[in-house]
């Protein structure tokens, strides 16, 4: 072997490697609305991001930021973005909103209970590695009438840095995600 051959073969077992991978799930809930007074039916739609460790070595700290076109976001989220000024991000004539997401959790160290609800305290948050094998997941609620959008065109773009591994970027075609649907159960 050549010397830079054994040294890309060393530092493949040095740095994690990240691998994204997507799913859509659908879900409907019932629940009786007293103001109504009958029974509702709410459809929910979430893009699932599943970030892989298909390295050697474990992943001590994942930053992805994956950028959304606007036709799929959830309505509330967009009037969230516009009431808190935030910039969006302008390519290929498409608006996408960038997401930025970790591997950081926050446990439960307390929960004060009142009448009506109960309320958790967290701690403060940490890093969870991601073992070799394993995945860590992201929720993302997208709009629930993202079926009635034209999938064709749409593409999810995202960049995934893992301790000092090369950042790894990629993209997917909205129409190629897998859809989990729920509601068929």
């Amino acid at each position: 072997m050549e010397d830079y051959e054994v040294r890309d073969t060393m530092g493949r077992q040095q740095f994690p490697k990240i691998e994204l991978s997507f799913e859509i799930e659908i879900k409907t809930k019932k629940f009786f609305s007293q103001f109504e007074n009958r029974q509702r039916v709410n459809t929910s739609c979430t893009l699932v991001v599943y970030a892989r460790n298909v390295g050697r070595v474990y992943a001590q700290y994942v930053n992805s930021f994956i950028q959304l076109p606007f036709p799929i976001l959830h309505s509330l989220t967009l009037e969230q973005i516009k009431h808190k000024n935030e910039e969006t991000i302008i390519k290929d004539g498409m608006e996408y909103y960038e997401y930025h997401e970790d591997n950081t959790v926050r446990d439960v160290i307390d929960t004060e209970y009142s009448l009506n609800r109960s309320i958790n305290k967290y701690g403060p948050s940490r890093y969870d590695p991601i073992l070799p094998g394993l995945s860590h997941a992201w929720k993302i609620i997208i709009s629930d009438n993202f079926d009635k959008v034209n999938l064709e065109t749409l593409k999810i773009k995202w960049t995934v840095f893992a301790d000092n591994a090369l950042p790894v970027q990629g993209m997917v075609m909205a129409k190629d995600i897998k859809i989990v649907d729920h509601r068929k159960s």
